[in-house]
């Protein structure tokens, strides 16, 4: 039985794979918007938010990193969602996205016994289970059940 490696490491899976941060800003709970309410994306600046458990989640990116990220993001949600205005911050984190250059995952064979499987550019949790499922075709069967060909990693060189 030969080994199989896979790298799956994410926003540190190396070139072309890049780590692009996201913070997030949760107030308290609140009734203020719905649960319903669709996650709300500001095309122009990607400042969004959604309620998650009773909070709002405030998001913006900040690449390069903004040394005054937490007052800009709430200057933007007084401006543009005034109903939010003076609702208090219960906690603030930061995660890492795994980019790469045209935004969409790497899946597929790059050595002998050496596949990739990463880079889904802030969808990995939507596209993990097909990812994972067509990466044990590909290693199984030496074929997919449908085309990834756009997904392949020689596509950066």
């Amino acid at each position: 039985m030969s080994w199989i490696f896979i790298n799956a490491m994410g926003a540190w899976s190396g070139a072309p794979v890049v780590p692009l941060r996201r913070n997030v800003a949760a107030t308290v709970t609140t009734a203020r918007l719905p649960e319903s309410m669709p996650m709300t994306i500001w095309s122009g600046d990607w400042y969004h938010l959604r309620v998650r458990d009773g909070r709002v989640l405030l998001l913006w990116p900040d690449d390069p990193i903004v040394e005054d990220w937490l007052p800009r993001v709430l200057q933007m949600t007084r401006e543009r969602v005034p109903l939010l205005a003076g609702l208090p911050i219960e906690e603030c984190w930061s995660g890492f996205y795994e980019m790469t250059p045209d935004g969409h995952a790497l899946l597929g064979r790059i050595r002998e016994n050496l596949y990739v499987a990463n880079g889904c550019s802030g969808h990995g949790v939507m596209h993990a289970p097909a990812i994972g499922q067509l990466l044990a075709e590909m290693i199984v069967n030496g074929e997919t059940s449908i085309d990834v060909s756009a997904l392949r990693p020689e596509r950066f060189g």
